[in-house]
């Protein structure tokens, strides 16, 4: 019998590989004759590039760039042989790059996700894959194209460059810079929001990032201005949202597609190739991330492996579960129990053991 494993990251607890391991290690323990094939995961948010560069050689650029904070960091992209970069959005504008009592994503900035983009560019990367996910910030990625060259005029000065967007009071763009930058970008996302609206980056994401209650209407009234002076009109673009704007900021570039990170990493690793092989397809599926809701269901990683292997028995194991049944699995699972507190819920040894002892408890049939 043939299990493949394909859990996402567990986020502040276990990375993919992690994840992925425990479940080895349980499938060993319950049947020492499973065929078992573990794929690293991610569909775009904290641990993309580490994953990536699972299944395509690379070299690591290490460099210092800025902070959502401002403040100068230590962070790394990929580079491959080929002139492809392989840029984490997670590793240079992530949410736990930011105190808590600093969780502000209206004053955080992107900046530093440009400065990255512009040393691939100066390195010659001719294409840029950029993962978008788990981000602190909600600028609508003005930071970003700043470090490219962009330019954003406040009624009596230009912005300075990494200072905080200020999306209220930007008047004019300037964005004539971009169109000398000559490099593909394909922009993976975790999530169908939109740029603005009910769907859009700041209702969505927004409280969860640190905006407060009482300014979720008027910044998602400020992404939809910024939307206007980029140029584009009312219409609720899938995928524009992620990351606080980001995936809405990237469409801007000449020679920019957006994808669905999930899904691209399902075909980059083989899964999907090997998912439906009449030698290679397995019996079980099992997949999963830190939180199992309703956003599971928009684009994220457990998903599409669902999707993606209608003929096998998927099985969804979830930190926290607050959907326990959808017609394509076969079975979801809350692997901490209703009484563990988060802290201990956390831990490594504590979640890695809480997956392992779900397991034990699931009978595997042909």
């Amino acid at each position: 019998m043939k299990v493949f494993v394909a859990i996402d990251s567990f986020k502040g607890s276990l990375s993919t590989f992690e994840a992925n391991e425990a479940v080895r290690e349980a499938l060993a323990e319950i049947n020492p004759d499973l065929e078992v094939r573990c794929f690293p995961m991610s569909d775009g948010g904290e641990g993309f590039s580490e994953v990536y560069t699972c299944y395509a050689e690379a070299s690591k650029i290490d460099l210092k760039a800025h902070s959502p904070l401002g403040d100068i960091i230590d962070t790394h992209y990929y580079l491959t042989a080929d002139g492809t970069a392989i840029i984490e959005s997670a590793l240079i504008c992530g949410y736990t790059l930011v105190p808590y009592s600093k969780k502000d994503p209206l004053n955080l900035t992107t900046f530093g996700l440009g400065e990255i983009m512009a040393d691939a560019i100066s390195r010659g990367a001719k294409r840029m894959v950029i993962g978008l996910g788990g981000t602190s910030t909600c600028d609508g990625g003005v930071g970003m194209l700043q470090a490219l060259g962009a330019m954003f005029y406040l009624k009596n000065r230009l912005l300075s460059p990494g200072e905080p967007a200020l999306m209220n009071r930007i008047e004019k763009v300037d964005l004539s810079a971009l169109k000398s930058i000559d490099c593909a970008v394909s922009v993976w996302v975790d999530t169908d929001a939109s740029f603005y609206g009910e769907k859009g980056a700041v209702k969505v994401f927004g409280r969860q990032k640190g905006i407060k209650p009482e300014y979720m209407d008027a910044a998602d009234q400020w992404m939809k201005r910024l939307w206007s002076l980029y140029g584009r009109g009312e219409s609720f673009v899938p995928g524009t949202g992620a990351a606080g704007g980001l995936g809405g900021a990237l469409s801007l570039l000449s020679d920019s597609e957006t994808v669905s990170g999930a899904q691209s990493i399902l075909a980059v690793s083989r899964f999907k190739e090997l998912v439906d092989g009449e030698a290679t397809a397995p019996d079980y599926v099992i997949t999963g991330e830190g939180k199992f809701d309703s956003q599971s269901l928009t684009g994220k990683l457990p998903y599409a492996v669902a999707l993606s292997a209608p003929k096998a028995k998927v099985i969804c194991l979830a930190g926290k579960a607050e959907i326990l049944s959808d017609i394509h699995f076969e079975r979801i699972v809350q692997i901490t129990p209703d009484d563990m507190p988060l802290s201990k819920a956390l831990d490594k040894e504590v979640a890695a053991e809480n997956i392992r002892t779900s397991l034990r408890n699931i009978t595997f049939a042909q």
